[in-house]
């Protein structure tokens, strides 16, 4: 695309020309079934292949939350990179990147085992006599969370609480009180 001078006259002319020359990275914005197919190339780092991720990640429209791309992360990742991760309660993909850093880290040192295959790059479950998932087929992970029992406390036993403070009321609205020990502290 070549400007013309005759044409761009101010900024709103430039940034109008530019925006029409490149909207169409707009329309081609990826779709999370992308995310889900890309995957770690053999040479590529973790923290490499995350970044990749993540940045096609940015582009989805409509944008994911943080936990959707951090769900979607984990659930495309193989070999010993989701069993490790999919038991990692992480606060966000930075934190997940981390943790891949880590691991990675341990295999290549050999404190991680890599099992019978010497590749972190392979299927994410053994071989096994089940077949293979239908297409649309789900599976389900349930999790139970433990839950709290409320504190109960027989009659007739105290436990130590202290008496209920009194305070005189105020003479005006806390708003206004509060302007007046600003003003004369």
């Amino acid at each position: 695309m070549q400007l013309e001078r005759t044409h761009i006259r101010t900024w709103a002319d430039l940034a109008n020309a530019f925006l029409k020359h490149y909207k169409y990275n707009l329309d081609m914005a990826p779709t999370p079934m992308q995310l889900q197919n890309l995957s770690q190339k053999k040479e590529e780092s973790f923290k490499e292949y995350a970044q990749r991720w993540r940045e096609l990640a940015s582009r989805v429209q409509p944008p994911l939350l943080e936990k959707e791309l951090v769900d979607t992360f984990i659930r495309i990742l193989q070999g010993l990179y989701y069993e490790k991760m999919v038991r990692s309660i992480s606060s966000g993909f930075s934190e997940l990147v981390t943790i891949g850093k880590r691991i990675e880290t341990r295999i290549k040192s050999g404190k991680i085992s890599r099992g019978p295959s010497n590749s972190p790059y392979n299927s994410r479950r053994p071989a096994s006599n089940v077949p293979p998932k239908k297409e649309g087929e789900i599976n389900v992970v349930a999790l139970q969370s433990r839950v709290q029992q409320p504190l109960v406390i027989p009659q007739g036993q105290q436990q130590g609480r202290r008496p209920r403070r009194n305070f005189d009321p105020l003479w005006m609205p806390p708003s206004e009180l509060l302007q007046q020990l600003v003003k004369h502290p």
